[in-house]
């Protein structure tokens, strides 16, 4: 089983082979994806702040995110850090405190030494790793932004909020590029599927749902310009581009994380006990369960 691991901190890792987790005490743990054995465990535990595992229950956040070979493990905490952690010696990389208020959530970029954080202050920081800096600020979101994602090439980057929105972005130039509506409570995850033409969010509303992102009106190049010399828009790029909506777990909200490939999907809920404390791995394609994890004492 997958004891003392918190469901909501779970990724997939070398791809896709792993699910990576961290303890309640803070023990970076791999198990294998197919059997849940574990695999990994690290005999140092990261520098979380007192409050920070009762956030996690509380909001259900992700405040952990493994770079994809699981070489390294950032995250954040009530005391508005973000840190990079080595998982095979504990030395931290990156330590730095921008946000204003509790941060919720952190994910790495796919392939750059990069990473997004997020949280109440409604801002979203990318994160230069090795210059520990901040390297660009996205604005949008009025307040707390609860769930982030990069897409599988690196380009993009999701956010979902208290504002009941997803939000696509072009995070190296600052650009937000869609505004998808259609959840009617707190977005709390966010994630691609493997080609980066859809994407999938999980809410409050004890929904998740799958969004087509691909371009539905075509602009000419003298378009363009005009919008950018405007400083303005297209319409047609917010709105509810919904394709599927589903339910998984019984409780008040779910939380997902997907293999890099985008066919298996892992997702948790919490709100009901008896079926908060565990996690299930998802064929996408078949739309059927793969296998259940137990989770004891979460975090």
């Amino acid at each position: 089983g997958l004891p003392d691991a918190p469901p909501s901190a779970i990724q997939f890792v070398q791809g896709g082979k792993r699910l990576a987790s961290v303890s309640r005490a803070g023990k970076v743990r791999f198990h294998e994806a197919a059997t849940g054995r574990l695999e990994f465990e690290s005999p140092y535990a990261l520098q979380l702040s007192p409050g920070t595992a009762a956030l996690n229950r509380q909001i259900g956040g992700n405040l952990l995110a493994f770079r994809a070979d699981g070489k390294f493990v950032a995250y954040a905490s009530v005391d508005s850090r973000v840190r990079v952690t080595s998982v095979e010696n504990g030395a931290t990389v990156l330590d730095g405190k921008e946000h204003f208020g509790v941060v919720e959530r952190v994910v790495y970029h796919p392939t750059k030494e990069v990473i997004a954080s997020s949280g109440a202050d409604g801002v979203i920081r990318v994160w230069d790793v090795p210059g520990n800096r901040v390297c660009h600020e996205l604005k949008g979101h009025p307040n707390f932004v609860h769930a982030l994602a990069f897409s599988p090439d690196g380009t993009s980057l999701l956010s979902g909020g208290k504002d009941q929105t997803v939000r696509l972005w072009d995070w190296a130039s600052e650009d937000q590029r869609m505004i998808l509506r259609g959840h009617t409570s707190a977005v709390l995850s966010v994630g691609f599927d493997g080609d980066g033409r859809r994407a999938l969010s999980a809410s409050l509303d004890s929904t998740a749902r799958v969004w087509d992102l691909r371009p539905r009106v075509y602009e000419t190049p003298e378009t363009a310009r005009f919008f950018a010399q405007q400083n303005a828009r297209a319409s047609t790029r917010a709105g509810s581009q919904e394709h599927l909506k589903f339910f998984g777990h019984a409780v008040s909200a779910v939380r997902m994380a997907l293999s890099p490939d985008g066919r298996l999907a892992a997702t948790s809920g919490f709100g009901d006990k008896s079926t908060a404390e565990q996690v299930v791995v998802w064929d996408l394609d078949a739309r059927k369960e793969v296998v259940k994890i137990p989770s004891e004492g979460t975090m």
